[in-house]
């Protein structure tokens, strides 16, 4: 070879030169010449991970890590295996390196940093879907047999006494299902799940949820919170059929956890209701709530948490209609088929508990997930259908009773045409609604007589009001002392004159 042309030629150019060599010389000759130039400081090791691109020799990664003299030509090697090891090539790879003993022979004598490499290379092979099995198959051997320490391989024993077991567990996630639930066996319950063990866990997600499910249906087999905390936690792009409908597998998984959880006791030392409700109900629904769904899966869903809630009481979320997200789901999904899915909504604000003190920043939010044409609907469904208020709003003494103070937001929510007669009956048994009126021009909204002016939808009946308003507060300008107040009554009568839209009304006001 030219050592020049080496030298001074790109990645593209060297590997064009490489493969015209290695029609001339053959490959064997090509690896030789080129680790004996490495060896001699005639070559740098950069020119190694292009030659096992171009010459695509399997012989060559195990001569690149059988040699003891350049760092950079193990790990270029060991990088180059690891791609090999998730082609279709995986088994001429393992063949070429001399298969487990082989590789146990090379991590013996190998340094730290170059077995941890190797285990972790392997490890992330678990994304491909090439020869899976036999993958699988060979990561098994080489775990099992790593893991045993005292190794016997062709020629006598290897006994490597150092402490690399960590290293050799990054090896897991390569590893075939049955590796991983071994070596998760020898964990307790309630300790914590590390971070290789995740990364096994995610590779076989399939077997770990199906075999999840299966013990969640026995109530006398304490729950494993961490690994099911771990296993809703997974996203999947995979979809599949459920019902009819078309869902990522790791949403099918949450739903048939809590449609199983619904059915079985769960000890409060193992896993609380707060928690189920922050790991799977809370996610399952906000991961629903924008999805297109037919009210049959719809009612399927709210019957399952409706069927956990109400065996596992105590859950505080519940209560917090703005953080829970059953409610925004199923509020959402009634704006679109009311009819259908009104029942559904009654269940799930029947959940709210009696003890929760319900404030009207609550119902603002809630109003705030429907549409205006469906806002008064719903305003109504729930002040009669949660426990802690079960009030009718057509009825003038059930309004009277409402335990909070109003908020003019609740009003502006809805639609005119229902917002005005509602707030005319409550400032007609609550003069004040929204609680002592302080003359302050910023507090002016909180002024019934000025707050009905901007919900009053008849152009006709609006201009009529706004003129008794203006001469009512005239009169307060009039007989206001001070120049503070009165210039408070001049403002509240300008803006009055504003609302009603009406140019002349204005004009004879400024007049």
């Amino acid at each position: 070879m030219d050592y020049s042309t080496l030298r001074g030629s790109d990645g593209k150019a060297l590997s064009h030169y490489f493969r015209a060599q290695i029609a001339q010389h053959g490959t064997l000759r090509l690896t030789e010449s080129l680790l004996s130039a490495i060896e001699a400081e005639a070559l740098p090791p950069t020119l190694w991970y292009t030659w096992l691109n171009a010459s695509g020799d399997c012989q060559a990664i195990f001569a690149g890590l059988d040699q003891p003299f350049s760092q950079y030509v193990r790990r270029s090697s060991i990088t180059k295996f690891s791609k090999v090891f998730r082609s279709n090539r995986l088994g001429e790879a393992w063949n070429a390196i001399g298969g487990t003993p082989g590789v146990i022979r090379f991590l013996s004598h190998a340094s730290v940093a170059d077995v941890k490499q190797f285990c972790r290379a392997i490890g992330t092979t678990t994304g491909s879907k090439a020869r899976n099995d036999l993958r699988q198959q060979y990561a098994d051997e080489l775990y099992d047999a790593l893991c045993q320490q005292d190794i016997q391989v062709p020629g006598g024993r290897l006994l490597d006494q150092r402490p690399l077991l960590e290293y050799y567990r990054d090896l897991l996630p390569a590893c075939s299902a049955s590796s991983t639930l071994r070596c998760l066996k020898t964990r307790k319950p309630d300790a914590p799940i590390d971070d290789i063990s995740e990364k096994a866990i995610a590779a076989h997600c399939h077997y770990f949820r199906d075999r999840c499910l299966a013990m969640l249906e026995h109530a006398s087999i304490e729950i494993d919170a961490k690994l099911l905390t771990l296993l809703l936690s997974l996203k999947s792009n995979e979809v599949a059929h459920y019902n009819g409908e078309q869902l990522p597998t790791d949403v099918i998984f949450a739903i048939r956890v809590l449609q199983t959880l619904s059915r079985r006791e769960i000890p409060q030392s193992n896993l609380d209701s707060n928690t189920i409700h922050s790991i799977l109900a809370s996610p399952l629904f906000k991961r629903l709530r924008w999805r297109k769904l037919s009210t049959n899966f719809v009612k399927e869903a709210i019957a399952a948490y409706s069927a956990y809630s109400i065996r596992h009481p105590g859950t505080e979320q519940i209560g917090n209609l703005q953080q829970n997200m059953a409610v925004e789901f199923i509020a959402r999904k009634w704006s679109r088929h009311s009819d259908e899915l009104q029942s559904c909504l009654v269940e799930i604000l029947a959940l709210v508990p009696n003890t929760q003190v319900t404030a009207a920043d609550q119902i603002e939010a809630l109003l705030a997930l429907v549409s205006r044409s469906k806002r008064f609907q719903l305003l109504a469904l729930a002040m009669q259908y949660m426990p802690p208020l079960q009030l009718d709003i057509h009825s003038d003494a059930d309004l009277r009773a409402v335990p909070w103070l109003w908020s003019t937001h609740v009003f502006e929510m809805l639609s005119k045409v229902e917002a005005q007669p509602l707030f005319e009956r409550l400032v007609k048994v609550k003069p004040d609604p929204f609680g002592p009126f302080v003359a302050q021009i910023d507090q002016i909204h909180r002024d019934p007589a000025y707050f009905l002016l901007t919900l009053t939808a008849s152009e006709s009946d609006k201009l009529r009001m706004c003129t008794e308003v203006i001469e009512q507060r005239k009169a307060h300008a009039s007989k206001a002392r001070k120049q503070p107040e009165r210039c408070f009554w001049v403002q509240y009568v300008l803006r009055c004159a504003t609302v009603s839209g009406s140019v002349g009304l204005y004009r004879e006001t400024l007049c």
